[in-house]
């Protein structure tokens, strides 16, 4: 399955939209139905394979990952768009700056 962190996979959830997984850096990043991307520390392959072979991923995932929040450290990942907009913003402040500089 999905080694690359930047590879996503369809989930069969009405809960959980895709999931992509680094085994050598042992992070799970899950992408919600909202496309809402969070990354989980620490999660080991037996557990991202018992979560792809569960019958309800959504249960699953809430009871062995999320809930364990000292265990599985996570973080709200910048979607795509927030990037390219916080990108933009700098790029345009940038630009202001070396205008007004250069006058």
């Amino acid at each position: 399955m999905a080694e690359d962190i930047n590879k996503w996979e369809d989930v069969d959830s009405n809960s959980i939209k895709q999931m992509s997984y680094d085994k050598k850096g042992k992070i799970l990043k899950i992408k919600f139905p909202n496309d809402k991307e969070y990354s989980y520390e620490g999660v080991g392959p037996k557990l991202v394979n018992d979560f792809r072979n569960s019958k309800s991923k959504g249960r699953f995932f809430h009871n062995r990952i999320r809930k364990k929040k000292n265990k599985y450290p996570f973080k709200k990942v910048a979607s795509r768009l927030s990037r390219a907009v916080f990108v933009g913003r700098m790029l345009t402040k940038q630009t202001l700056a070396e205008n007004w500089q250069n006058q």
